[in-house]
């Protein structure tokens, strides 16, 4: 009764050990290697959005020089001048405002959401990839 050898046995159980362990190990190192190219897209995108906010704020810097009273609010967006008697913002101001950071922050997410771009598109590739 070679079957129930156990030193036969415990060989299969090694070998099976050892193949479920490299198994194991490629599927993890899989699993790794798909985690950060998530970080990294996840890193790119919070990128993107933080050169968004600065363009934001320089541009609302700009605005504030330029004799603006701050951002339009985000209802009414019309190109009417502001008021004589409103006095311009810092710029240093204005991008510490949380208000101003705020609208500035929606009228983004609303110019973003109206450019829809897939993640493909957004890597890089393009539509037809």
């Amino acid at each position: 009764m070679a079957a129930f050898d156990p030193a036969t046995r415990l060989q299969r159980l090694e070998q099976q050990l050892a193949a479920f362990e490299r198994l194991h190990a490629d599927e993890l190192h899989e699993l790794q290697r798909r985690l950060e190219a998530y970080q990294r897209l996840q890193e790119d995108e919070v990128r993107l959005l933080r050169a968004e906010i600065a363009d934001l704020r320089a541009a609302l810097g700009a605005e504030g020089t330029a004799g603006s009273s701050g951002p339009a609010p985000l209802a009414a967006t019309t190109a009417e001048p502001p008021a004589a008697d409103t006095a311009p913002r810092e710029p240093a101001a204005a991008a510490a405002d949380p208000e101003v950071v705020e609208q500035a922050t929606e009228r983004a997410v609303e110019t973003a959401l109206e450019q829809t771009v897939s993640r493909r598109q957004l890597l890089g590739g393009g539509p037809g990839e």
